[in-house]
Formats: C-alpha cells, sequence, structure tokens
C-alpha cells in the first residue's frame, strides 16, 4: 500500500511486524504511533522502505519509545511511503549512522541577550525548539563555545546556540526562519544584538566549517559571515542592536552539523533529571555513553550534576556522552565546552 499524505489514511497490520501509522503530508510530518505491546521493548528501528534517493531503504531513527507517553513519535517525511516496518534493537545502525541519514535544519541563534536581561540565549532557544516542535521533530538544541576576546563584545560566556530540526526542503526552511524570527523578536531584550541564520546540513559546505572553527580562535567579522551566507545561499539576518550576533550564528551551523561540538542545553526530557541519577537512567533517558576523559566506561554508579540542574551531555559523533570524574564512591559530572 502506498500512502500520500492525508491525515487519516493507515496501513494495515499484516503480522510480519508491519503496524499501522498515520501519515501526514502537511510539513512532511509523519507520526508513528507504537502498538502497546511494543511500547516496553527499550529501542525500536524505524525503516520506510519506498521512493528515496540513492535506494529503497532508509533508516530513520532510533528512539527510545518510553519516552512518548502515547507511544507516538515524530519523524520527518518528505517523501511517499510505502509502509512503516519497526524492528527490534538487534541490528540497529549506530548513532552516529542514523544522524547522517536522517536530513537536518540548523536554527542557530546568538547575541540575544543582556547582562542584566531575564534569560540567556539558551533559553531562548528551547522556546523555539519548543515552538518548532509543533509542527517537526527537533532532535535536540546545542550550545557552542566561541572565542573569548578583549575586542569581541559578549555577555557572560560569548556561546551561541542551535536547534537541530528533523526536516528538509526551502518550504521547511522559510517557514523555520518565520517561526525563529518571531519567537525572537518577540522576546528581544533591549541592548542585545541578535542574530539568526537558517540553514540546511546541503549548505554546510568546507567554507562554512572552516569559517566556525575561525570563530572558537579568531576574531571574525559582519562581512566575512554576510559574504559567506550569501555565497552559499543561506538565510542569515541581524535582529536589531549593531546584528553582531550574525557572527556567531553563522559559525554555529557549522559547529553543530560536526557532530562533536558542545554540549546540550536541551535532548527529550534530559531536563527532567535534576542534582543526580544512576547511570542505569541516563541510558533510559536517551544517554548513549557514561565515561571519564581517561578513557572508562561506566554502567552502573550514580552521576552527581549541579544542584538543581540537569545534565549537560556532549554530542560525539552522534551520540550523547555525559563525561564524569570518578570521586571514589560516586560519579561527578565533568563539563565540557
Amino acid at each position: 500500500m502506498t500512502m500520500r499524505g492525508d491525515f487519516g489514511n493507515r496501513a494495515a497490520c499484516n503480522g510480519t511486524g508491519e503496524f499501522p501509522a498515520t501519515i501526514g503530508s502537511s510539513r512532511a510530518l509523519c507520526k508513528l504511533r507504537v502498538p502497546r505491546k511494543m511500547r516496553d521493548e527499550k529501542t525500536v528501528r524505524v525503516i520506510l522502505p519506498g521512493v528515496f534517493p540513492g535506494g529503497t531503504g532508509y533508516a530513520v531513527r532510533s528512539t527510545i519509545l518510553s519516552h512518548y507517553a502515547h507511544g507516538c513519535a515524530n519523524i520527518c517525511l518528505p517523501y511517499i511511503v510505502t509502509v512503516i516496518k519497526i524492528q527490534h534493537s538487534d541490528n540497529l545502525l549506530s548513532p552516529k549512522e542514523n544522524r547522517e541519514l536522517i536530513h537536518t535544519i540548523y536554527i542557530s541563534i546568538d547575541d540575544t541577550d543582556t547582562l542584566t536581561g531575564p534569560r540567556g540565549t539558551g533559553k531562548l532557544a528551547r522556546m523555539i525548539a519548543d515552538t518548532v516542535g509543533a509542527d517537526f521533530s527537533v532532535f535536540g538544541v546545542t550550545r557552542h563555545q566561541l572565542y573569548v576576546h578583549p575586542d569581541i563584545p559578549y555577555t557572560s560566556h560569548n556561546s551561541n546556540a542551535v536547534i537541530h530540526v528533523d526536516a528538509d526542503g526551502d518550504d521547511a526552511m522559510d517557514h523555520l526562519f518565520e517561526v525563529a524570527e518571531q519567537v525572537m523578536l518577540g522576546d528581544f531584550l533591549e541592548g542585545s544584538d541578535p542574530g539568526l541564520a537558517v540553514a540546511s546540513y546541503r549548505q554546510v559546505t568546507s567554507s562554512l566549517v572552516v569559517y566556525a572553527q575561525d570563530a572558537k580562535c579568531s576574531v571574525l567579522t559582519q562581512d566575512r559571515a554576510r559574504t559567506l551566507a550569501k555565497n552559499l545561499k543561506i538565510r542569515l539576518k541581524g535582529l536589531g542592536g549593531t546584528e553582531d550576533g550574525v557572527i556567531g550564528a553563522m559559525a554555529g551551523l557549522g559547529l553543530a552539523f560536526s557532530g562533536n561540538d558542545g554540549r546540550f542545553l536541551q535532548k527529550g526530557d534530559i531536563r527532567d533529571i535534576l542534582s543526580s541519577c544512576t547511570v542505569e537512567t541516563l541510558f533510559r533517558h536517551g544517554i548513549d555513553e557514561v565515561c571519564s576523559l581517561d578513557g572508562r566506561q561506566f554502567t552502573t554508579g550514580t552521576v552527581y550534576f549541579r544542584p538543581d540542574k540537569p545534565p549537560r551531555p556532549c554530542p560525539i559523533f552522534g551520540k550523547s556522552v555525559v563525561f564524569v570524574k570518578d570521586d571514589g564512591d560516586r560519579l561527578l559530572e565533568d563539563k565540557r565546552d
């Protein structure tokens, strides 16, 4: 059976591991509905055989279904689909392989806060992610540290934030840019110099990655940022003040794309965990690995974070990793930039 959108169309379960799915063409969103008996499974692999570039199979996401109270996972689906299969976790792709197969649009923001303002750029990024999440699947929000230098105006840390959205196409980018701009202007802080950049993974070239790396160790200019955005046809806009935020916003695109920079500000329901929890709990909430900087892996024990604060996992080769220090009878979170 081939489904071409229209909410309410369903693929019938045929007893071979294929289960009902509601397919919606609006903004290419697919809601995967998992039977109640499957919801206790730790992980499933979702495969969408159909008309896709480069082949007939497409691994969309490994997801922990227990995170979805209604057994429902949102998956961006920009193509015609024939059926959805669910496979148990025996032959899953690695997190890195899964992320490489997902079409991602990056929403990058910078310089949206002030020293005396009520919120930082990270909180605003999470607000944008929550708004975007009504229409798209949001993989996470990451924070990226930029160069700290006397010639660079910044509030406290000179970091930007990037929302990773599972989507693709010009229409989706236009919509996401509009939504992010509305949220940012609606919470504009006088004295801030915000910048907004939105790009598809296809637009992240070698030149943009080098620009992003330079932003971590040198002083860059608006002219370089705007010229690069123009040449790469990237949506870039200053939203007030000096508009210096366009510099860091462009850098965020390349740093987020690398998959090995910064740390997560939001991913799944990880922010529901405060102060401390067991390693096993971290795994249940989507953390792939708990390890120390000297290479030791931990599968048991209790990890302690900042009081009343959530964990700060890092994206490492497509995995979500919490780094820790072994402090005898307990594990202390080891913060990374």
